[in-house]
């Protein structure tokens, strides 16, 4: 099945309210035949009994950076520290560095989505075996240029988490002045995966 982007879905509901193809173009900033293709697209997988709700979200990849400003990034960098994480995974033989936020509340993960531009993933719900616990909602950037290029605007403003995101930043640095994207770690980029893990050891805070 084809992959469903954020404004697919925000195209089709903006389509449930009545707004004209060319109305929605202009909400959304896209070209007329991008929205037709969402459009279709949602629609089918509804139709095959698709859930919105459960639709893992992705921005198609390019090669735009993203900026922000001061106040934009102040914002960021709290939210990361309030809710978020900036970590470092395993993934068979493959390190490669997360930065996350999660909460209950949809909405807020789309806000923060469109703060940040949009790049990264929105994923959920995700139900916790405690019954009477809501379903948690989340963003993640994955990507090493994203996630240098996102480090690189916050650091400036983070207080506890300022150290895991240097360290992160330098493992994207060094991995995308590699040769090629498999290129053996070195012991210097084994050691800041587990300087982070050490990090973020729930009772070690960063002085």
């Amino acid at each position: 099945m084809r992959r469903i982007y954020p404004y697919h879905v925000r195209s089709y509901r903006l389509k449930l309210t009545g707004l004209t193809i060319k109305e929605i173009c202009r909400i959304l900033h896209l070209k007329p035949s991008t929205v037709v293709c969402n459009l279709s697209t949602v629609k089918s997988f509804l139709r095959h009994g698709g859930d919105i709700a459960s639709i893992s979200y992705k921005r198609p990849k390019d090669n735009i950076k993203v900026t922000f400003d001061e106040a934009t990034s102040k914002i960021i960098a709290w939210s990361i520290e309030w809710e978020g994480m900036i970590s470092m995974r395993k993934k068979t033989n493959q390190l490669a560095p997360v930065v996350a936020i999660q909460c209950t509340k949809l909405e807020l993960i789309d806000g923060f989505h469109k703060l940040v531009g949009r790049i990264g993933k929105i994923y959920g719900p995700y139900h916790r075996k405690n019954p009477n616990a809501k379903p948690l909602y989340g963003w993640k950037l994955y990507t090493l240029k994203e996630i240098r290029d996102f480090c690189e605007q916050i650091i400036p403003f983070l207080i506890t988490k300022k150290r895991q995101a240097e360290l992160v930043l330098e493992f994207c640095n060094l991995r995308l002045s590699r040769p090629a994207y498999n290129y053996p770690y070195t012991q210097r980029e084994k050691n800041i995966v587990c300087e982070v893990a050490k990090l973020n050891e729930r009772g070690v805070h960063n002085e």
